[in-house]
């Protein structure tokens, strides 16, 4: 269909199989889209360092990163479309509610997260990317001493009614939750998700979301698979995506989003 010009997909669970890989007929797939003039775009909860290595590295292409569900939008040639950061008073509250629901706090800088990991937790190290903190004077230390901005965070907790609370008044400052896993929810400044992230990256080049082909499988591409013209669920993908998706794929570890991208885009070069 050529009325597509971007294609607009997710990592985990859609683009990425159980072994976190993206396999051959997905990487080309994607390469033939662009050799037709198609704009590709990476759009994940992940760090930006991550998106940009997978474009370098494995896509081998061209293509917009929208990082951290939206809040970090990095256009083709790697600079900064938009940039909405946490405000430290914010991310205070954030801290104290997970530290009274007892559930785990990942907060998601450009590089680094400052992981606080439930109030028995004593561990303050730096290891790879991850600082472990173990209570709040410690985590604004820890900002303060690497000058980190926060762009996202999660919550984790096997206990589902703890974790459920902490999310419910983290809701009620303003703050936009959504699930992506079981036990894990992820956060972010009021109004900030994927399909925010896509109408900044089609205004750039003037497209219309009409144009747009997204794929997905978690709560937090709901509003992007909702919006775009060409929303695609995968086959993996939880009910509320498939619900409100116009096209549904194979799964994740059958090659959904090639599938989809030969069925809509490349069926005419296939025959």
């Amino acid at each position: 269909m050529s009325e597509i010009q971007l294609i607009v997909i997710d990592l985990d669970g859609t683009l990425l199989n159980a072994q976190k890989e993206i396999t051959a007929r997905n990487i080309e797939a994607i390469r033939q889209s662009s050799a037709k003039g198609i704009k590709i775009a990476i759009a994940s909860g992940r760090l930006y360092p991550d998106i940009v290595r997978l474009f370098n590295r494995e896509l081998q292409v061209s293509g917009y990163k929208i990082c951290l569900n939206g809040s970090y939008i990095l256009n083709e040639e790697n600079q900064v479309i938009s940039k909405t950061r946490i405000e430290r008073s914010l991310l205070n509250k954030i801290f104290e509610i997970a530290y009274n629901n007892e559930v785990s706090l990942f907060c998601n800088g450009l590089i680094y997260s400052v992981n606080f990991a439930g109030i028995d937790s004593d561990e303050s190290v730096l290891n790879g990317r991850t600082l472990w903190v173990k209570d709040s004077d410690e985590f604004n230390q820890k900002l303060d001493e690497m000058a980190l901005n926060i762009y996202k965070f999660g919550l984790h907790s096997t206990n589902l009614d703890r974790l459920k609370e902490a999310v419910e008044d983290l809701r009620a400052l303003g703050i936009s939750m959504v699930r992506t896993e079981t036990y894990f929810f992820e956060g972010a400044n009021q109004g900030i998700n994927k399909f925010e992230g896509i109408k900044q990256v089609a205004q750039s080049f003037g497209i219309s979301t009409k144009n747009i082909l997204a794929i997905g499988d978690q709560e937090n591409d709901f509003e992007m698979i909702r919006n775009v013209g060409f929303g695609v669920a995968m086959g993996n993908a939880i009910p509320a995506i498939k619900s409100v998706a116009k096209y549904i794929t194979n799964t994740n570890e059958r090659d959904g989003v090639a599938q989809i991208i030969h069925d809509l885009i490349l069926k005419e070069d296939d025959a």
